[in-house]
């Protein structure tokens, strides 16, 4: 291990990477079985900014954000994907402080058979983010569930603006052949 990063077990099937930023890139495809049948789903993600570089139904010509390779997706998930701009201001301050969590060194992302998470904290504000992925289960249809926790950790009052969303999605029906 070097500088910030580290990995380790949390538990048997629970892995950590703090500082995933950091480290060296590497990609994977989340679980992709999901509703009442096994409806496929299927969702490609790297280490770096929310992680989901694609993902979408049947295949890959079928997106929800389009699917590219990995060293693209290394390069453009942080800027395309799932993104969340913060700006707090503590009380009585007039000062606000603007924060877009999981660009830097500060993220963990925690793998697990099912689930991928990812936290990122803002030490100044006491502001702690956690996004959670997993996939929709007993139901007739196939998706992608993203909850994202904005926790206050120096219990200090906090006015928050915050917008949080996909940066780009691709239309139903589009096909990359078409272009």
């Amino acid at each position: 291990m070097t500088g910030l990063t580290e990995f380790r077990f949390l538990a048997p099937d629970t892995f950590e990477i703090q500082a995933y930023n950091s480290v060296a890139p590497f990609a994977s495809f989340f679980p992709g079985i999901a509703g009442l049948w096994g409806k496929p789903l299927w969702a490609f993600y790297v280490n770096r900014g929310q992680a989901i570089a694609s993902f979408g139904v049947e295949n890959k010509d079928r997106p929800i954000f389009e699917f590219v390779s990995a060293s693209r997706a290394y390069q453009q998930t942080a800027l395309r994907g799932f993104r969340t701009f913060i700006r707090a201001t503590v009380a009585g301050s007039a000062d606000s402080v603007f924060w877009e969590p999981f660009q830097g060194n500060s993220a963990s992302m925690i793998i697990r058979p099912s689930e991928l998470e990812l936290c990122d904290h803002h030490a100044e504000l006491g502001l702690q983010l956690r996004v959670r992925y997993t996939t929709v289960s007993q139901q007739p249809f196939a998706g992608l569930i993203r909850q994202v926790e904005v926790k206050n950790t120096l219990r200090q009052p906090l006015s928050i603006e915050w917008l949080d969303g996909a940066a780009e999605i691709v239309p139903k029906g589009y096909i990359d052949w078409f272009i």
